[in-house]
């Protein structure tokens, strides 16, 4: 699936690496100027926790990075992973730029609906929840995934995208809990899903020396 993930961030990265590595096309968008800075690629130290037992691989993801957008781009989704509060200000351009491509929201969500709504029909987005996490240590990403994602339309439907996309996710080995009331999911679970994912980075798995 042909795919712009807007941002490098952390959760960005982590699950652009997992769609690359599986087959997708994966282009991140970054503000002007940091386009030059991910020439060489994201050196990662990352916790993987596709296996049984979680495996510690240290990779660099070449990603593919564009610092302009054209609603003649012809992706066919769009993945935004920003802080809650952050979302507002990413909505014009992802208005200015969406074109065809279907629009998941891949954060937590504490303020409701109404100011996606005003931008975009629910037939044009659904909602996810990575489980992932991790930080920079130096100009290294120290991060950690886990196995599954969560992911839901508004109404709680089995739409064909929602269908499509969880395959998406699938092929990179990474389950699909699809909820049928993703929103009250996210109300409930945000911050208990944050709790876990901080201390299970933390405390990680034994590192190899």
């Amino acid at each position: 699936m042909k795919t712009l993930i807007v941002g490098a961030g952390v959760i960005g990265t982590v699950y652009g690496y997992a769609l690359a590595q599986a087959g997708n096309d994966v282009t991140h968008y970054v503000r002007p100027g940091k386009k030059a800075a991910l020439e060489q690629g994201v050196h990662m130290r990352l916790l993987d926790g596709h296996e049984q037992k979680p495996i510690d691989r240290e990779v660099t993801y070449n990603l593919k990075v564009v610092g302009s957008l054209s609603p003649h781009d012809d992706y066919e989704l769009f993945i935004v992973s920003v802080r809650h509060y952050q979302l507002d200000g990413v909505l014009p351009l992802l208005k200015a730029n969406l074109g065809q491509a279907d629009l998941l929201l891949f954060n937590g969500n504490w303020a409701g609906l109404e100011t996606v709504d005003q931008v975009f029909p629910r037939s044009k987005y659904l909602w996810g929840f990575p489980v992932a996490g991790g930080g920079y240590q130096g100009e290294k990403l120290d991060a950690a995934l886990l196995d599954e994602i969560r992911l839901g339309e508004i109404d709680g439907s089995r739409t064909p995208r929602l269908q499509r996309i969880s395959e998406m996710f699938e092929q990179a080995q990474l389950k699909v809990d699809v909820q049928s009331n993703m929103l009250h999911w996210l109300w409930v679970h945000f911050a208990i899903n944050c709790g876990i994912i901080g201390a299970a980075f933390k405390a990680g798995a034994p590192r190899n020396s």
